[in-house]
């Protein structure tokens, strides 16, 4: 059998008190974990012009990534085609299946629109659709021109 020596007892009685004071004092030990990821919300493959001269309605895919939930609206800023003081009226539809989203309206209904549908799912990579349908048919000579504003607001998640 093992014989136990002095020192060996005493390693030994070191070795249960320093294990008992460990387990007596209860200590523990916190520890503060972080992350940052910053919020990204765009649309992007998107033709930056539409030419409704020759169609009455034109249908545009785009990409489309957000990392967060987020709120959308979209805006005419005169209307309508405009030339001059003639304006052509349209209707929007703009649609991100993903995440349930269906807007439509009517240009002059959208003028410089400040409503803004919410949307709590987070999409993160995915595809929409704009289809732009002229109510009025340009008919003056001329050059019409309108910007269509389509704004996404991030929201942080807590």
């Amino acid at each position: 059998m093992f014989a136990a020596t002095n020192r060996h007892k005493f390693l030994i009685a070191l070795f249960y008190a320093a294990l008992s004071t460990h387990s007596m004092a209860g200590d523990n030990v916190k520890l503060a974990l972080k992350g940052h990821i910053k919020t990204k919300c765009g649309i992007s493959d998107i033709e930056n012009e539409i030419d409704l001269s020759k169609v009455n309605t034109k249908t545009v895919n785009f990409g489309f990534y957000c990392n967060s939930p987020f709120d959308i609206s979209v805006s005419s800023v005169n209307g309508g085609l405009k030339n001059g003081r003639y304006i052509a009226r349209y209707s929007v539809a703009l649609n991100i299946p993903k995440v349930g989203l269906s807007l439509t309206g009517d240009s002059d209904k959208i003028k410089n629109n400040k409503s803004v549908k919410v949307i709590d799912k987070i999409p993160f990579k995915s595809n929409g659709e704009i289809t732009i349908t002229l109510i009025d048919k340009p008919v003056m000579a001329g050059i019409y021109k309108e910007t269509l504003q389509i704004n996404l607001y991030p929201k942080l998640v807590f």
